[in-house]
């Protein structure tokens, strides 16, 4: 899975992945020990181009930087038939 963050969105305030592209990788498995029951995992990785900011306001002064950053986010499940 691949996905292509948003660029020059306004008014939203400065998140991680709003300032900068962005790319996913993920994967997952699945375990099916009986008829009614499984496990599953997933993974995935969050690459943060890296990005600069600079912006002023007359109440609440200047915000010049860069900055980087991902995340791994990680899932579990279970699941039970009856």
């Amino acid at each position: 899975m691949v996905s292509r963050g948003a660029k020059g969105q306004r008014g939203r305030g400065e998140r991680l992945t709003v300032g900068g592209d962005r790319t996913l990788i993920g994967f997952g498995a699945s375990y099916k020990p009986s008829k009614s029951l499984n496990f599953d995992i997933g993974y995935t990785h969050v690459f943060v181009n890296d990005s600069d900011i600079n912006q002023s306001s007359t109440t609440a002064g200047a915000l010049k930087g860069n900055f980087e950053g991902s995340v791994d986010i990680v899932g579990l499940q279970f699941g039970w038939e009856f």
